[in-house]
């Protein structure tokens, strides 16, 4: 086992990756405040294995990972062991998740489509805003104020509103939760 390389920011992991042969990508899903999720994404019809790396016990979190295209996730307490373990098996093709995550998915396959939409109860502004905050996860705040039209407190105010109507706390859980209800492919 070598490692090729190492990246603070997405986009300096994105360049890494699409220059430097690797098998196994240990990807953290906070790197650098913006959603690892969207690199996985990005990168999904590459040969590349991604290993979920984080400190978030949100089962959103976990499960959007793994819909996003991960192989496995391992938390960031893990016992160095466990870690190298985990890059192993999923570099032999193997799944790396624990009984309760894989019963849990189990049990999502079995259960009929929800119908529910948890961005329901948000006004046509506020979904254009998760909207635009989903597809440019990697966008700085300003940036997408900016496009948005409004300042970075304005942006940051809506965010607080939108993150207590669908019940999350930040960035990373918005865009684990878009993830899980298919999106980009539906329409938020």
């Amino acid at each position: 086992m070598q490692s090729v390389g190492v990246a603070h920011t997405l986009q300096d992991a994105l360049e890494l990756l699409l220059s430097t042969p690797a098998d196994v990508v240990l990807l953290d899903l906070d790197i650098d405040g913006h959603s690892g999720l969207d690199l996985i994404v990005r990168l999904k019809g590459s040969n590349l294995r991604f290993l979920a790396f984080t400190g978030v016990r949100d089962e959103r979190v976990v499960d959007a990972a793994i819909r996003a295209g991960a192989r496995g996730v391992v938390s960031k307490h893990a016992q160095p062991e466990t870690l190298i373990r985990a890059i192993s098996r999923v570099h032999d093709g193997e799944l790396w998740l624990d009984r309760a995550k894989v019963g849990r998915l189990v049990d999502n396959l079995r259960e009929p489509a929800r119908a529910i939409d948890p961005f329901g109860r948000l006004t046509p502004r506020e979904r254009e805003i998760v909207a635009l905050m989903v597809t440019r996860s990697d966008a700085p705040s300003k940036r997408l104020a900016d496009e948005l039209g409004i300042t970075e407190s304005t942006l940051r105010n809506a965010l607080s509103v939108i993150y207590s109507k669908v019940g999350i706390g930040n960035r990373l859980q918005l865009f684990a939760l878009a993830s899980s209800i298919g999106w980009p492919q539906r329409t938020l």
